[in-house]
C-alpha cells in the first residue's frame, strides 16, 4: 500500500481525466522506533538515484518557506516528512500544526497551490495524530515489526537508482499509453462503477466527512494498483500474474483502508463533545442567534452566531454556559480542532462589515457549518433527532436525503 501511495502522483492525469475529485493519497507510516519505516520512505521519495539530495520537507520552516521548497524541488511527486518528534512539546505542537496545514490545503480541490496539486506526502512518526481531521486525510500503515526483508532494503539502499529506472519506465509507459488508459479505465468504470468501491464494513462512520476522504484515497490507490498491475504483466509475462499483483498490492490496500477507517471509528467522544452535541441536538435556538443583529440585541443570552457558513463564538461564552463540564480553553480549542470543526486555529477579529457595524474588535473562534453538520450526522441516529427548528439547517431532511444544504455564496437573511 505505501509503494501504490508512492505511485500516485505519476498517474495524476489519468486522474483528471477520470474526473477524480482528489487526485493526491498521503500515507502516515505509523511504528516504534527503528522498524525501517524511514529508511523505507526515503528510498520511495529518491526519485533521482541519489540519497544526498533532499527529499524531504522541513516543518521546522515557516509556511512560505516550506512551499518554495516544494516548487524547487518540482511538482508532482513524493516527499518524505520525518520530523515531527522535537527537543520540547511546545515545538512538537508547531509541527504538528503544519503538519495538519499542508495536509488540508492539499486537500482543498481546484484551490490548493499548483505546488501541492498532485503531491503526495509520506509521513513517518512514532504515534498517531490527534486531529481526526487529519488523521483521515491520510491512509494509515503500520509496521508492528522491523521489515522483515532487510536484505533486499540494504540492497537497494546500495543500489538507489534502481528504483528510479522503475520509475522512468512506468512513467514513459503511462505517458505513452495515456489516451489508451483513460478510454479503457472510463470504459470498464462505467461498465462496472463498484470495481472501486470499498467492501468492508460499514456503520455511522459512513456517514462523517471522514469516511468520503479515506474510500477516496482507497479508490485512487485501486487505480493506481490497477495500472500497475497492467503495467508489469506487460512488460514482465513471463514473471508477473496478475493474481499475484493482487494479492500482494490490491489486497493490502483494502487492509490499509479497514485499519484507517478503524481508527476513526474506534475514537470515542470526550465529555466535551458529547456537551457540544447536546447543544445542537436539544436546543439550538437557546443559544445560537441566526444573524449577527439578533445577537448583538444582547450577546449575553446567546452563545452563538451565524453569519454565512460559519458560526462564531467568543470562548469565555461558550465555557459559561457549559457549568456541568468546563474544561480550559486549550481543551475546548484541542477537542474542536481534533474533530475539524475549527475553520481557523486561533480566534480571531469578526469579518470587518460586522465588526464595523457593530463596533465590537474581540476575539472569536469559528465553527464551519458544514463539517458540524457532518460531525452530528455522523454521530446522531436518523429518526432519533428532534432538531426541527434549527437556525442552522433542517437536520432531519438532510439525514434522510443525504443532501447538503449549504451552498457557496450563503448569506444571512433575517426571518
Amino acid at each position: 500500500a505505501l509503494f501504490l501511495c508512492a505511485l500516485t502522483p505519476y498517474i495524476h492525469p489519468i486522474l483528471k481525466y477520470l474526473n477524480f475529485p482528489e487526485k493526491t493519497v498521503h500515507a502516515y507510516v505509523c511504528s516504534e522506533s527503528s522498524t525501517g519505516k524511514t529508511t523505507l520512505c526515503e528510498l520511495l521519495t529518491n526519485i533521482y538515484g541519489d540519497l544526498s539530495r533532499n527529499n524531504g520537507i522541513n516543518l521546522s520552516s515557516d509556511k512560505d518557506e516550506i512551499l518554495e521548497s516544494l516548487t524547487l524541488q518540482g511538482r508532482d511527486r513524493c516527499f518524505l516528512v520525518d520530523d515531527l518528534n522535537a527537543s520540547n512539546s511546545h515545538e512538537a505542537e508547531k509541527k504538528r500544526d503544519k503538519l495538519e496545514w499542508l495536509l488540508q490545503m492539499s486537500s482543498c480541490s481546484g484551490s490548493a497551490p499548483a505546488t501541492l496539486d498532485a503531491t503526495t506526502l509520506l509521513i513517518t512518526a512514532e504515534y498517531l495524530l490527534s486531529s481526526l481531521s487529519s488523521r483521515n486525510r491520510c491512509i494509515l500503515i503500520r509496521l508492528n515489526s522491523p521489515f522483515d526483508q532487510a536484505e533486499q532494503l540494504e540492497y537497494l539502499q546500495r543500489n538507489a537508482y534502481l528504483y528510479s529506472c522503475f520509475l522512468r519506465d512506468f512513467i514513459f509507459w503511462i505517458c505513452k499509453n495515456h489516451r489508451l488508459l483513460c478510454r479503457e479505465f472510463s470504459s470498464i468504470l462505467q461498465q462496472n462503477p463498484d470495481l472501486l468501491s470499498y467492501r468492508g464494513e460499514r456503520d455511522s462512520i459512513s456517514n462523517y466527512v471522514g469516511y468520503s476522504r479515506v474510500t477516496m484515497s482507497h479508490k485512487i490507490l485501486r487505480v493506481t494498483g490497477l495500472l500497475l498491475e497492467k503495467f508489469l504483466f506487460e512488460s514482465f509475462p513471463e514473471k508477473i500474474t496478475r493474481q499475484k499483483v493482487q494479492e500482494q498490492f490490491l489486497a493490502a490496500v483494502e487492509h490499509a483502508t479497514a485499519d484507517t477507517l478503524r481508527v476513526i471509528r474506534r475514537e470515542p467522544l470526550s465529555e466535551f463533545m458529547g456537551q457540544i452535541i447536546e447543544i445542537f441536538v436539544s436546543d439550538p435556538d437557546h443559544v445560537v442567534a441566526r444573524t449577527a443583529k439578533k445577537y448583538f440585541k444582547n450577546p449575553e443570552k446567546k452563545v452563538f452566531f451565524r453569519a454565512g457558513n460559519t458560526l462564531y463564538f467568543r470562548n469565555n461564552s461558550l465555557m459559561a454556559y457549559l457549568k456541568d463540564c468546563v474544561p480550559t480553553n486549550q481543551t475546548a480549542k484541542k477537542e474542536l480542532r481534533k474533530h475539524g470543526l475549527l475553520a481557523l486555529k486561533k480566534s480571531d477579529h469578526l469579518p470587518d462589515a460586522i465588526r464595523n457595524e457593530y463596533e465590537d474588535n474581540q476575539s472569536y473562534y469559528r465553527i464551519d457549518v458544514p463539517s458540524l453538520v457532518d460531525f452530528l450526522k455522523a454521530k446522531v441516529a436518523p429518526g432519533f433527532c428532534t432538531w426541527t427548528r434549527c437556525p442552522l439547517v433542517e437536520l432531519n431532511p438532510y439525514l434522510k436525503n443525504n443532501e447538503n444544504p449549504f451552498k457557496k455564496g450563503d448569506i444571512d437573511v433575517e426571518d
